[in-house]
């Protein structure tokens, strides 16, 4: 599957990339969505939201990738986990990686609409403790992490 980026949601304050080839849809403030990279001011909020069922060795990979140029800024970064129903011990190392990073560089990790399945396992790897955050919705994130 092969393409360019596709966007949707374009607005002055809030720009929504998707990635055509990983499926990972990205909200940000300023975001130069052309060379993948955000120009976000610190204190703004990314969210990342995996428009994929299972977020696995393969898709954990992908995943990192396009979160990468905001780990690199220490960004405030929220993952959406709505449509993922499945995650195992790859992709949690892979997001583990992420956290370290981000608090190296002042920034934060959080999570969002976690589906039970997925809570489960954050759950008994304890992940939950360890995030920033975990919120059932963005905007209760977005409170929470702006104030």
């Amino acid at each position: 599957m092969g393409g360019g980026p596709g966007y949707s949601g374009c607005s002055a304050q809030q720009v929504t990339y998707v990635c055509v080839e990983t499926r990972i849809r990205v909200t940000s403030p300023h975001l130069d969505p052309l060379a993948m990279a955000s120009v976000e001011p610190k204190g703004e909020m990314v969210v990342l939201r995996p428009e994929f069922e299972r977020l696995d060795s393969v898709h954990g990979r992908e995943f990192v990738a396009q979160l990468r140029p905001y780990v690199d800024q220490g960004a405030h970064v929220l993952l959406d986990f709505a449509d993922v129903t499945f995650i195992n011990s790859e992709a949690l190392g892979y997001i583990t990686m992420c956290l370290r990073r981000l608090r190296h560089r002042n920034g934060s990790l959080s999570v969002c609409g976690l589906k039970e399945s997925v809570y489960s396992v954050f759950r008994m790897t304890r992940m939950d403790q360890i995030l920033d955050g975990v919120y059932d919705t963005t905007e209760e994130a977005r409170a929470a992490i702006n104030s």
